[in-house]
Formats: C-alpha cells, sequence, structure tokens
C-alpha cells in the first residue's frame, strides 16, 4: 500500500476554492429564488389585473341591466298612467252624459210637478171663489167660514206666484226633507211618526243643525195623486209628520223671553 501526503499550501488553496465555490452556489441560488419571487408576484400581479378587469365588466353589466330595468319599468309606469287618465276620461265622460241626462229629467219632473201644482191650486181657488160668492150671496156664511176661504184663496196664489218665480215656498230650498210614515192599521200611527220627528229634530241640533215641520207637504203627500206615486211609499202607508233640515243662515244668540216653567216632581 502507498500513500500520498498533500501539503500544506495546496489544502489551503483547495478550501479557498470550495468556499469560493460554495458562496457562487449561494449567490446563484438566491438569485434563482429572486428571479422565482418575481415571477410569482408578476403572476399574482396579473392575475388581481385579470380579476379587476372582470369585475369593472361584469358591474358595468349589472348597471347596464339595470338602466335598462329602470327605463322599462318607467315606460310601464308611464303606460299604465297614460291608460288610466284614458279610463278615468272616459268614465268622467260617460259620468257627464249621465248626470246631464238625469238633470234634463229632473228638470222634466220637476216642471210637471209645478205645472200640476199650478193646475190643482188653480182648481182650488175656482172652487174657493166660488163657495165664496155663494156664502156672500145667500148670506149664509159666517165670517169665520169666509175669511177661512179668502185666507186659503189667497195661500194657494201666493204659492202658485212663488212657483212662477222660481221660489220655494214650500220647502223653502232645505237640502233634506225627512218624511215620517206609517201603516195606517197601527194602534197610533201619528204619535209614533211626530215622536220620531221630535227626536230628530232634537239630536240635529246637537250637530248644528236646524229642523222645521211642514205641514202642508204632508196634507199634500196624502192627497195629490202624482206625489204619492212619486213618494213610492208601502201599501197602506200614510205620511205623518214632515220636517226640512238644514244649516241655519242666522243663528240667534239669545233665545226668546219666556215666563219661568214651574215644575214639581213628585
Amino acid at each position: 500500500m502507498s500513500t500520498r501526503s498533500i501539503k500544506a499550501p495546496t489544502l489551503k488553496k483547495a478550501t479557498k476554492d470550495l468556499k469560493l465555490a460554495g458562496k457562487e452556489i449561494g449567490e446563484a441560488l438566491a438569485e434563482k429564488a429572486r428571479a422565482l419571487g418575481d415571477a410569482a408576484m408578476a403572476r399574482v400581479t396579473k392575475a388581481k389585473r385579470a380579476v379587476a378587469k372582470s369585475s369593472s365588466q361584469t358591474q358595468r353589466k349589472i348597471e347596464t341591466s339595470a338602466r335598462k330595468t329602470t327605463l322599462s319599468v318607467k315606460r310601464a309606469v308611464a303606460n299604465a298612467e297614460k291608460e288610466v287618465k284614458a279610463d278615468f276620461a272616459a268614465v268622467r265622460k260617460t259620468a257627464s252624459r249621465k248626470v246631464a241626462t238625469l238633470k234634463r229629467s229632473a228638470s222634466q219632473e220637476v216642471d210637471a210637478v209645478k205645472k200640476s201644482v199650478k193646475k190643482t191650486a188653480a182648481k182650488v181657488n175656482l172652487v174657493a171663489d166660488r163657495k165664496l160668492a155663494e156664502l156672500k150671496a145667500s148670506g149664509t156664511g159666517t165670517p169665520e167660514a169666509i175669511a177661512q176661504l179668502t185666507g186659503g184663496s189667497e195661500f194657494m196664489g201666493f204659492l202658485a206666484q212663488a212657483r212662477d218665480e222660481g221660489r220655494d215656498p214650500l220647502l223653502y230650498e232645505a237640502p233634506i226633507v225627512a218624511i215620517f210614515h206609517s201603516p195606517t192599521k197601527s194602534v197610533t200611527p201619528k204619535d209614533n211618526c211626530v215622536i220620531a220627528a221630535t227626536t230628530m229634530g232634537l239630536f240635529a241640533r246637537t250637530l248644528g243643525l236646524e229642523t222645521t215641520y211642514i205641514a202642508l207637504f204632508e196634507a199634500a203627500a196624502n192627497a195629490h195623486e202624482p206625489l204619492k206615486k212619486e213618494l213610492g211609499l208601502p201599501e197602506e202607508h200614510r205620511v205623518f209628520s214632515v220636517l226640512v233640515m238644514g244649516y241655519p243662515r242666522v243663528k240667534y244668540l239669545r233665545a226668546v223671553d219666556r215666563k219661568p216653567i214651574k215644575t214639581r216632581w213628585e
């Protein structure tokens, strides 16, 4: 077996070369790592940009879709408004025609009633004048009877004149006319209707309304056939009380002075 010795200078050089090679390898590895890191960061940045670009495109698509939807809804609302306005105009036109027809019909009915009342008043005046002339000619009429006939004739003339002038001397153009009727075969039909009318009048005053009894309308409703037909009361019913109702034009601050009522409860 043979051996070979290595001189010291040669060993030192080898060690130095080894260290230098290790350093170069380390630097090469570090450079490679940096290159890999940079490449990775570049890929990450590229990916982020792609995601951002995609998100931006998606956002634009959403906004575009939202604008289209909003525009579509606005158009639908506008069309619906046009249809509603058209329908309302048609309904209003139809209602106006119906109102005009009802007004004409009501006017015709009022004219017919006026003519009937005027004709009836003329007949009553004629009968009253004849009766008055007979009583005066025969000398058998009492002053009370003559005064009653004269007053009735004058009153009917007043009613006819007021009607011709367009005034309402019977109901005074009241907005509400309350008619109380009852079967004639009941025990106390008149009392029942008067009590109901009185109760309504008292309650109406608590609402700021006032009422007035119209006895002449009650008599006309039971005696004048056209008026009875117009009221359309049930069979075997008769009018027993009539009230007109409305807000008073004049409000009294004080009531009429009256003597104190002496009441004793037992």
